[in-house]
């Protein structure tokens, strides 16, 4: 029902707009000031959505529902009719899921109106900056800091060695966006000259609205080898179910006793509705804050928020830019790669606007090339991992493991097995899910020096859509299936080791393991 909630979305819109466009000329919602300067006002927009949204839910039948449809398209001007008349049977056709998916999605008149960018939907519970997280650079002594606030404000952070003393500046950039109402303003400064090895303390905001309280982090050794140990989640929303893979994660984040956190895409569960980026990144300062928070993207910020232009996706996360010749088919920094300490990271974007599998042929010539450099670093970075939204090797009994994967497959496996590339993390499925290593189907049940990547769908950061349920027959080169959620911690000890756990969120037990050696 949700997947064709989602599907449907754009008729639903479509008739909203329509709606609005009868109800201006409406003397019933005249006291409304329907008509402003800039077309509907909020406060009409959201008394309309409130009787539309009633209306829906009230309407349990497909000829109810287009029987009032057909009587609102008579009532619009006749260049107007024929497409209203189209839009209300594919309406009716899909009003029950559509009246069941408004009410998962918790689309309030509100949330819709600032969709439509009839009302201003605020960022921010206060006059503070908010929305604290840290990214790295390819610089290992940078750091890059990011907040919001609800005002154009001065981009300052201070910062030092002693939570006590923040006697250095650095100041950056702030943008904005628009798109579905949003309001508010993201901030951007680097800090330079780190020391290696050492802990900073700091603090953002400014002298007119106050600072935040004070942060810390980590920064990487001096350039060259060294251990590694992140945290990696997938598939985590701005919902209640994320709150203990949040806590657990928290807790690693100070005193920093992990590196940092890399996101596999669904970021939020977002899917347009602006706000929930606020609430979301307010949800994880706790550890985005003293961690950095490095991210790629899923399909629930690419999919229909690029035809309705509502990504704010790519206004809010900075990630190591690739080289510019690459970039003539990306809508933002999508992909990266970087070398942190033994391990040299891949984020691919493996979404297209239609919610299918797709890696763009620039992308593709690029990856070939990151890779082939790669590798003619591992004398000094001994390992590689890849990480993409969505999985090559799955056995969900969804689409996305029973046919989508195998598309996967079609762009990257050989890319991957050729590379010799070690691990393999996706998400996108709501479980976890090892594999052994495997390519084409033929696998090895040793992890010791593979000859084929190793593959694991972590989607399983905590949303309201629920654990994605498994085949009933486990294949043959699935190694662990879990149905619970999680997060795990990949550690490159040596140039020898690459080691992976897995844990439970809801009591933070270990729940699967292994090494991979060469």
């Amino acid at each position: 029902p949700i997947r064709n909630f989602r599907r449907n979305m754009r008729f639903l819109i479509a008739f909203v707009c329509l709606a609005l466009v009868a109800a201006s000329a409406d003397a019933h919602w005249s006291h409304l000031k329907v008509k402003s300067t800039n077309g509907i006002s909020c406060e009409a927009c959201k008394f309309i959505a409130k009787e539309f949204t009633e209306w829906l839910s009230a309407n349990s039948t497909s000829e109810q529902v287009l029987q009032d449809l057909t009587a609102v398209c008579k009532d619009l001007p006749s260049t107007l009719f024929n497409t209203c008349s189209k839009l209300a049977n594919d309406i009716a056709a899909a009003v029950p899921k559509l009246a069941e998916g408004l009410k998962f999605e918790d689309l309030t008149p509100e949330t819709l109106c600032g969709l439509f960018g009839y009302c201003n939907i605020p960022c921010c519970v206060s006059m503070k900056p908010e929305q604290v997280h840290l990214s790295l650079t390819h610089n290992p002594a940078e750091m890059v800091v990011s907040w919001v606030t609800s005002t154009n404000d001065s981009t300052v952070v201070t910062y030092g060695l002693s939570a006590s003393s923040l006697p250095l500046v650095a100041s950056g950039r702030t943008i904005t966006y628009t798109a579905g109402g949003w309001a508010g303003y993201i901030h951007y400064a680097t800090l330079t000259g780190l020391k290696p090895s050492s802990t900073y303390y700091y603090a953002v905001g400014s002298n007119a609205n106050g600072f935040t309280d004070v942060y810390h982090f980590e920064t990487r050794p001096a350039a060259g080898a060294y251990p590694l140990d992140w945290v990696v989640i997938g598939d985590m929303g701005a919902d209640p179910q994320a709150l203990n893979t949040i806590n657990r994660v928290s807790a690693l984040a100070s005193p920093n006793t992990v590196g940092g956190i890399l996101h596999i895409g669904d970021i939020g569960y977002q899917d347009g509705v602006q706000h929930r980026w606020d609430v979301y990144m307010r949800m994880i300062q706790t550890m985005s804050g003293y961690l950095p928070y490095m991210t790629i993207p899923g399909n629930h910020e690419i999919a229909i928020q690029h035809y309705l232009h509502l990504e704010g996706y790519k206004y809010r996360f900075q990630m190591p830019v690739v080289p510019h010749n690459y970039s003539q088919d990306m809508q933002g920094d999508y992909f990266w790669s970087m070398d942190m300490g033994l391990v040299h990271f891949v984020g691919l974007d493996t979404e297209h606007p239609a919610d299918i599998p797709y890696v763009s042929n620039a992308q593709l010539a690029w990856l070939k090339q990151d890779l082939a450099a790669a590798n003619a670093n591992r004398a000094n970075v001994p390992w590689i991992v890849v990480s993409g939204h969505r999985p090559l090797w799955c056995s969900s009994h969804r689409s996305d493991c029973t046919t989508l994967a195998a598309e996967m497959r079609m762009f990257l496996e050989n890319i991957l097995y050729t590379n010799k590339v070690d691990l393999v993390l996706a998400g996108h499925c709501h479980n976890y899910e090892r594999s052994y290593p495997v390519y084409k189907g033929q696998y090895s049940t040793s992890y010791n020096s593979p000859s084929s990547p190793v593959y694991v769908v972590n989607g399983a950061g905590g949303n309201r859509e629920g654990i994605s349920g498994f085949a009933d027959v486990q294949p043959p080169w699935s190694a662990k299936r879990i149905g619970q959620w999680g997060y795990g911690r990949l550690a490159a000890v040596d140039a020898h080791h690459l080691s992976w756990e897995w844990y439970t969120s809801a009591d933070n037990v270990l729940q699967d393991s292994f090494t991979i050696s060469k």
